[in-house]
């Protein structure tokens, strides 16, 4: 491990410098091969952002993508990381600025052993549900791997989603016209769909098959294709991923058809938004946990996180608890957004409901029985008929007098 890691990257010569006059780096996140991403301030809105800055570009790069990175900038939804700003430097750099996301990639969090089925329905959910957004705006990914999946640090009430999708459209906007040539490939090679290895035309069911591959490799810690990027391209125009028998039937299903051969075979990113849904429902109904279980799971996953150097790469695991399928006692009243998802008005609105339906209600009758009362014709009095009780004795027929005296006329 280099000292910078171990400071964080505090000592890389960047730290304190400004780009673009506005954004403070204050820190090293991580490095690529084609880019270096920063922690910084945007001094002039006081936010934290994400720097992502790009070696190897030419000048006007960005000048002539500046269509396509409005585009991507006006993607608004919760499963994406936003895109801020996209500019070149004074030193020729291309810079991207994102949203920060304070927590770790899938690919760290991976690096501690797979994920419970429950925890990856939720991670897919999440991005199923983005790949939804932008496929219906004609965009389409192109790089779906753990590294390009965020996992926010916190998730409280109503904060979709578990997991956040980045570098929408990056490859495309760094010298689009040289990566998107025929023949070229975009992506990473051990998570490209079969058309994305021979590079033919690409659309929404490629990033399908990039996310089939994440799922099973969450479930397994395996990575579907290993071996050198060569031979894992070779590897998928041969066969389709081994899934093994210890993934649940259900779960064999959904992953077998995301990663089928043909584009046309695979579902849809709103096809298998419901899938997963609907298996979260199946689970729920056949398993629901007890509360041994959500104790033991808790203390394994504080001791996990305890011995882990990425502090909050257990967020999906957390996530689990406020999830509206696989919940605890203290969680059910938690409910995430979305129509199918939706199990009626929080608590409090209830409440807020029911006081305003019982005003009405004595509106209503005062409306209605005030002119009655104001018109109606007097009557003879009736005499009032005192039922004769029994005497009884001690404690009790004291009490019983009580009660004659308040429901006495």
């Amino acid at each position: 491990m280099t000292i910078e890691a171990v400071h964080g990257g505090a000592l890389n010569p960047r730290v304190g410098r400004f780009i673009g006059e506005r954004y403070r780096i204050e820190r090293l996140i991580g490095r690529g091969g084609m880019s270096t991403v920063f922690a910084a301030t945007d001094t002039a809105l006081g936010r934290s952002v994400a720097l992502k800055l790009f070696s190897g570009t030419n000048r006007g790069d960005f000048d002539r993508q500046s269509a396509e990175i409005g585009v991507l900038a006006g993607l608004s939804h919760p499963g994406l990381v936003t895109l801020y700003d996209a500019f070149e430097s004074e030193d020729g750099e291309g810079v991207i600025v994102l949203e920060y996301v304070d927590g770790p990639d899938l690919r760290q969090r991976l690096r501690q052993g797979p994920l419970a089925p429950a925890a990856v329905r939720l991670m897919g959910r999440s991005i199923a549900d983005a790949l939804a957004y932008v496929h219906a705006l004609g965009i389409v990914h192109r790089d779906v791997t753990p590294a390009n999946i965020l996992l926010p640090g916190e998730r409280t009430h109503g904060s979709l989603p578990v997991a956040k999708l980045t570098d929408f459209g990056i490859a495309r906007i760094i010298d689009s016209t040289r990566q998107t040539s025929e023949g070229s490939v975009i992506g990473t090679a051990h998570y490209l769909s079969p058309e994305q290895a021979i590079g033919a035309d690409v659309g929404p069911a490629s990033d399908v098959y990039s996310l089939g591959l994440v799922m099973l490799e969450s479930m397994t810690g395996e990575r579907a294709f290993p071996g050198t990027g060569i031979e894992a391209l070779a590897a998928r125009l041969h066969r389709p991923p081994a899934i093994p028998d210890s993934i649940p039937d259900a779960w064999r299903d959904i992953i077998a058809d995301c990663v089928a051969r043909e584009p046309g075979d695979r579902p849809a990113a709103d096809d298998l938004l419901r899938r997963l849904r609907r298996l979260g429902r199946v689970t729920a109904g056949s398993s629901a946990p007890t509360a041994e279980s959500v104790t033991s799971s808790a203390c394994e996953a504080a001791a996990a996180m305890a011995a882990s150097p990425v502090e909050p790469s257990l967020t999906i695991e957390r996530a689990i608890a406020v999830d509206p399928v696989v919940s605890t006692a203290e969680s059910r009243r938690v409910r995430l957004r979305g129509r199918d998802e939706y199990r009626g008005t929080p608590r409090r609105g209830r409440r807020a409901l029911a006081l305003y339906t019982a005003v009405g209600v004595m509106v209503a009758a005062l409306s209605v029985g005030l002119p009655l009362l104001l018109t109606a014709q007097p009557t003879a009095p009736v005499e009032a008929v005192v039922p004769d009780y029994p005497v009884v004795d001690g404690i009790l027929g004291y009490h019983l007098e009580l009660l004659q005296r308040l429901v006495a006329p």
